[in-house]
């Protein structure tokens, strides 16, 4: 984890969300409206009617680090995981509804669909930290 970032971007935010701190401390994050989630997406319930379609806990993310890699036989391989949680609007990657409680891997530049919402994966060496955007 040291040597590498992984950041999720959503460019109607315009903002960009370093999720490498986290995995530090965790291995599953979760995504949500609710405050508890590691990742809260901001909901005015005013201004962002749509927003009101992600779920409280909607997706989780999971890092499994490279162990999981060395396990796997088959390529491609991945470290990071994303299962849906039970959400009521469901979760997409790459413009596919992902199945209620199954994991999927992750690559970089896959985008995560919450709602009307997009997220952009990244993730670099942390040399490349700044090259990203």
């Amino acid at each position: 984890m040291e040597d590498i970032n992984i950041r999720l971007h959503c460019e109607r935010l315009n903002e960009t969300f370093d999720l490498t701190p986290l995995f530090k401390s965790k291995k599953e994050i979760i995504i949500g409206r609710q405050k508890d989630c590691d990742l809260v997406i901001p909901y005015n319930k005013e201004i962002d009617l749509e927003f009101h379609q992600i779920s409280r806990r909607h997706c989780s993310l999971i890092f499994y680090g490279l162990e999981k890699i060395a396990s796997q036989e088959t390529e491609p391989y991945s470290f990071l995981y994303i299962k849906d949680l039970e959400s009521k609007n469901g979760t997409y990657l790459n413009n596919r509804r992902l199945e209620r409680g199954k994991e999927y891997p992750l690559f970089n530049n896959d985008e995560i669909g919450l709602a009307s919402l997009t997220l952009k994966l990244k993730i670099c060496p942390k040399s490349d930290y700044q090259k990203t955007d």
